[in-house]
């Protein structure tokens, strides 16, 4: 039961970064239910071959009520590099916390620290990169055009709130089947981190089905068993998998009226 609480409020949470991730790159008049529905479509696109789908029908939907392409292309360009960034900021904090000296945690903070004020020049390699590869990709003159750093940082640290929400369904999870005492919530920040990662990356996957699983699973085992660690991330699915569904019925139902 927690473990759906934590996931809806999870959701609640993304669609309202979303809200303000637009709003951040010159989208204000957008409301909670439209902003609802055009996560819910992204929800289902994900599962889509290739995982693209998702990002590009949302960015439709946006254009579609706005007019605005560029805002559409700018929140979620910077939304993806986020919630990368913030991901792996948080896994290495997770890593030498408790294993290393003190000073390789200051570091790894001044690392993040940086990397987060440097995000224009990051952003300019990958626009470079992008056009080298896809020249005839007009879109992408948009990726770094008025880059503001403190907006950056406002996008992640909200999905470094994501990213903590969503580990609280993890680790309500776990307990929920099984009362293991060597399991903390920095072990279900670092494997919800770790197999949503490999997910997003295995591109060939439709919506990390079956990689966010393994990788999930690979991790629990040591601790829980292997039969127990296969229920707590088929568990963790089904419960991503309902709200992922209850959002896309929403956007189509709201779409069939527009």
């Amino acid at each position: 039961m927690f473990a759906i609480l934590m996931q809806g409020l999870t959701t609640f949470i993304v669609v309202l970064v979303w809200r303000k991730n637009l709003a951040l790159h010159g989208e204000r008049q957008i409301t909670l239910l439209a902003s609802a529905a055009q996560v819910g479509i992204n929800s289902i696109g994900k599962y889509a071959p290739g995982k693209v789908f998702g990002s590009l029908a949302r960015g439709i939907a946006v254009y579609n009520k706005t007019g605005n392409s560029k805002a559409a292309i700018q929140a979620s360009f910077y939304e993806q590099l986020a919630l990368l960034h913030s991901g792996l900021a948080i896994a290495a904090l997770t890593f030498v916390y408790d294993r290393y000296p003190p000073f390789l945690l200051t570091l790894t903070l001044l690392i993040i620290f940086f990397s987060t004020l440097s995000i224009q020049y990051i952003t300019r390699f990958f626009q470079w990169s992008l056009q080298k590869m896809f020249a005839k990709l007009s879109f992408l003159q948009y990726i770094h055009e008025q880059e503001d750093t403190g907006r950056y940082i406002i996008i992640f640290l909200m999905l470094t709130l994501i990213w903590i929400l969503a580990s609280w369904t993890l680790f309500f999870c776990v307990f929920s089947l099984t009362d293991v005492k060597n399991f903390s919530f920095t072990d279900a920040l670092s494997i919800t981190i770790f197999s949503y990662l490999g997910g997003f990356i295995a591109i060939f996957s439709p919506g990390g089905l079956g990689i966010r699983e393994g990788i999930m699973t690979a991790f629990l085992t040591p601790v829980t068993g292997l039969s127990i660690a296969i229920s707590i991330s088929a568990l963790h699915r089904i419960i991503t998998l309902f709200f992922d569904i209850l959002l896309g019925g929403l956007s189509m139902r709201i779409n069939s009226k527009s």
